[in-house]
């Protein structure tokens, strides 16, 4: 006899509960926060929505931050009822007021924008926010939302938010964004190239790795030599390892470039890279590891 459906139901509630309970044990940007929600990609949307609603009924800052990020995973899934669609809308927009708590409203932006339509002048206010959590998801929703129909304005902008924001993760989120439009859109790629010329030795590894892309994007050998270097710094970031990863862009690069960053990547290893891990961040040791060798495999010379 099968499983009686009411007792799977049982279990998966228990299980989502208890997934809320763990995640709580560490803050909002933990990334141990974010794998133990991804748990509940084994519950159905509604149970993991109700654990949502039941939490942002609490209206503490925590409880409904919490509750934002399990929406924004909910909603990442897709497939949701449209009664649970609206529902989110209607909650997610309470959380998106200019007044609310800066830990919410940055953890429920990302989730409103999947359901709701959030105008740009709404996200250009939030630019003006003290608090750099909520200017980086603002940052970051604009350069996704328009990098399909880029105006000189939003290249403007970000390349001021590049150039001039006093927070390194709102600069970084603006490269980020500037990139996508490179990537996009040829008739902007001599000007972002050009603001990306003075970020070659930006402290921000992100940003170098944006400028890095861009200033060569027309030459795989002079990427490679430039990520290379980067490779053999004292404290080897893994943006500029994963970077290595895709061995058809290096195909066409010389043979004694694609063996100096191989010997790079294998002194990584030998050095045991990969444990240095930041557990709050993303990669954990086992992601750096599944990085690196990804990147050695892409390089290797033939």
């Amino acid at each position: 006899m099968g499983t009686p459906v009411r007792w799977i139901g049982r279990r998966k509630r228990v299980k989502a509960a208890e997934t809320v309970v763990r995640a709580r044990t560490y803050p909002s940007g933990d990334y141990r926060r974010w794998k133990i929600l991804s748990e509940l990609e084994d519950v159905d949307a509604e149970i993991a929505f109700s654990e949502a609603l039941a939490l942002a009924g609490a209206e503490d800052p925590e409880s409904m931050t919490l509750a934002a990020e399990i929406l924004d995973g909910v909603f990442t899934r897709g497939h949701t009822r449209p009664e649970l669609v609206r529902q989110g809308e209607e909650l997610l927009s309470a959380m998106c007021r200019l007044d609310q708590n800066p830990e919410v409203l940055a953890a429920a932006l990302h989730p409103y924008a999947m359901v709701s339509s959030v105008q740009t002048p709404f996200l250009l206010e939030l630019l003006s926010h003290p608090d750099a959590r909520v200017r980086r998801s603002a940052t970051q929703l604009i350069a996704v939302s328009q990098e399909g129909s880029a105006d000189d304005d939003l290249v403007a902008l970000l390349i001021r938010l590049l150039a001039a924001d006093p927070d390194s993760t709102v600069r970084q989120e603006a490269a980020r964004g500037l990139e996508l439009i490179f990537d996009c859109d040829d008739a902007w790629k001599p000007r972002i190239a050009d603001a990306f010329a003075g970020h070659q030795g930006d402290p921000v590894p992100g940003i170098r790795l944006s400028a890095i892309r861009t200033i060569t994007a027309a030459d795989p050998g002079r990427t490679l030599e430039m990520l290379t270097d980067e490779l053999f710094g004292w404290e080897v970031d893994w943006q500029f390892v994963s970077a290595c990863e895709g061995g058809h862009r290096w195909i066409a690069v010389p043979r004694d470039i694609r063996v100096k960053a191989h010997q790079a990547l294998l002194r990584l290893r030998k050095q045991g890279w990969a444990k240095r891990e930041t557990p709050s961040q993303y990669p954990l040791a086992d992601e750096r590891a599944e990085i690196l060798a990804n990147a050695i495999a892409a390089v290797r010379s033939r």
